[in-house]
């Protein structure tokens, strides 16, 4: 096709017409729906009508998020997509199937990968400090259509707890909100966010009586037993969630590489070892507990013997499984990248008891670095494309 006929075609297609004739807007929707997420960012600049269909339109989104959970289903074996934090001198984010150092440096808190936007939320009423925490926790309504982040702000010196609650879209500023009756639960392990709901583990923590003067916030109390709880975006109210004793005691594990919540083909599962089970060989095995039945709280357990090796060998890198590949493999990420070797990312099959191992293209170091910065890797597997402009 000539350089002309191309410039013709697109004028066309700006105007909505084609050989003469306007074309109608749901024709005009429907022929957006087939292309792919990348020209749909390139083409918000058409028009302010395509920038809302593309952006605004709930059904369109909704199209792409459908066409996107469906690609998922049918592509078992697709790479994940990788965030890069990079701490030093600015914090940034890089968010792609590849790594890349030439970013330019931008604060974000939210970002959406479809639209390459990125939202700063405002600051909550208080500084963080060094006996100030903040916990966050990113979740969706399906049903009211909302996205929502929960925080929980700690101050371990005060032993108080605030919560807070950011509608995207609709809210300014954070809303306080009543949280959890026991002020001793205190944030333990990192939420997942299933249908509507927000589950994360907590653990009762009790005040020391003298901790001297430190400057580590985790020498102020003792940790006690854990609890799972949960957080309905829509009512916006928490609850306790009954577990079998020995999930809890494996959320309790002072290692992060015991213990992981993750969303499992849209059911919450616990993975973690306890060392009360062991195998022929004094090995601990490895516990998954799955929750089948929400309004029942019941749970089912799979228990597999998972092979020491490789994960020993990332000498501590990782913080614990990462998630679970639509071919139904945990996998795990290197939690730190330090530019002097390769990123892998390594994949557990249950069934068949072995590891595979992929490295991630663009951190194999092609000479040495200078820069003592490090990067940290979070895997994400289930990645859905979403066109909805963050506001």
């Amino acid at each position: 096709m000539s350089i002309v006929n191309q410039r013709r075609k697109t004028e066309n297609m700006q105007k909505g017409r084609l050989g003469g004739r306007q074309l109608s807007l749901d024709l005009v929707v429907e022929i957006l729906k087939k292309l792919p997420s990348k020209s749909l960012v390139r083409f918000r600049c058409v028009s302010k009508q395509w920038s809302t269909i593309i952006n605004s339109r709930r059904d369109f989104i909704e199209a792409i998020v459908n066409r996107s959970l469906l690609s998922h289903q049918q592509q078992q074996h697709q790479p994940p997509m990788f965030i890069f934090h990079h701490c030093v001198p600015e914090t940034f984010f890089t968010f792609s199937s590849t790594f890349s150092e030439s970013i330019r440096p931008a604060l974000v808190t939210i970002y959406n990968h479809t639209t390459r936007q990125s939202l700063r939320l405002p600051v909550i009423e208080a500084p963080v400090t060094e006996f100030r925490r903040l916990y966050c926790h990113f979740g969706y309504d399906p049903v009211m259509d909302q996205y929502k982040v929960m925080s929980i702000l700690v101050d371990f010196r005060e032993f108080t707890q605030t919560f807070h609650v950011f509608t995207l879209g609709s809210d300014k500023s954070w809303r306080r909100i009543q949280g959890i009756d026991d002020e001793q639960l205190l944030p333990s392990v990192d939420g997942v966010c299933i249908q509507g709901t927000i589950y994360y583990g907590a653990t009762r923590a009790t005040k020391k009586e003298s901790c001297g003067e430190t400057v580590d916030f985790r020498m102020t109390f003792d940790r006690g037993e854990t609890v799972l709880l949960s957080f309905h975006i829509r009512s916006e109210r928490f609850y306790h969630v009954s577990a079998p004793e020995p999930m809890l005691q494996a959320l309790s594990s002072g290692l992060l590489i015991d213990r992981a919540l993750l969303n499992h083909q849209g059911k919450l599962v616990c993975i973690g070892c306890c060392g009360e089970e062991k195998d022929d060989d004094d090995n601990d095995l490895t516990s998954m507990w799955v929750f089948e039945n929400t309004e029942k709280q019941e749970w089912s357990k799979i228990t597999f013997d998972l092979p020491e090796l490789p994960l020993f060998c990332l000498n501590g890198d990782f913080t614990g499984f990462s998630g679970f590949t639509p071919a139904g493999e945990i996998f795990v990420t290197q939690y730190r990248y330090f530019f002097d070797k390769p990123v892998y990312v390594y994949y557990y099959d249950m069934n068949r008891n072995c590891f595979r191992r992929v490295e991630i293209q663009g951190t194999r170091p092609e000479k040495i670095t200078k820069n003592p910065a490090t990067v940290k890797v979070f895997g994400i597997h289930d990645h859905v494309e979403n066109t909805m402009l963050l506001s």
